[in-house]
């Protein structure tokens, strides 16, 4: 499966690199915007890493701000989401969505991180929520207080 998700996410690059002009980074990740809202919580979940995997492949891609709008609010609503898996899968997504966004503050998935690796039921989503939370003054306190935390199984 994963290698699935890694010849797709090199689709958008390859033809970059082509010099075709066609927007597959956007088609392709539009796509899985839609997928992310599946009813099968596994879908979902694969969805959501398929956008990590996707992003890191696409560093150097270009992609509209509308979109990536999308992509964080469909991730906002995930690391909501009722299963602990897709919730997981979000909060290993969401690292790649930290750029400052201009206005001097904390983004939205920045917020909902620390959140999530405050308060979240499942351990995994806390574990990877403290792994994907961009180290900023804002976010250097509940970092530490998170970390100096010794019990892993809490």
């Amino acid at each position: 499966v994963k290698r699935g998700l890694l010849f797709v996410a090199e689709i958008p690059r390859a033809l970059s690199d082509a010099g075709v002009d066609f927007d597959a980074a956007g088609a392709i990740l539009a796509h899985t915007c839609l997928r992310c809202e599946a009813e099968d919580k596994g879908v979902r979940a694969r969805a959501c890493l398929f956008f990590a995997e996707a992003l890191a492949q696409m560093l150097d891609v270009e992609l509209e701000a509308d979109l990536v709008d999308k992509i964080e609010e469909v991730l906002l609503r995930r690391l909501k989401d009722r299963a602990p898996n897709v919730r997981a899968a979000a909060a290993k997504t969401a690292a790649l969505l930290q750029e400052d966004d201009g206005s001097g503050g904390v983004r939205k998935i920045t917020r909902e991180l620390i959140r999530r690796m405050s308060s979240d039921t499942s351990k995994d989503v806390r574990v990877n929520a403290v792994a994907s939370v961009a180290l900023s003054p804002e976010t250097l306190a509940p970092l530490l207080e998170r970390l100096r935390d010794l019990k892993l199984e809490a």
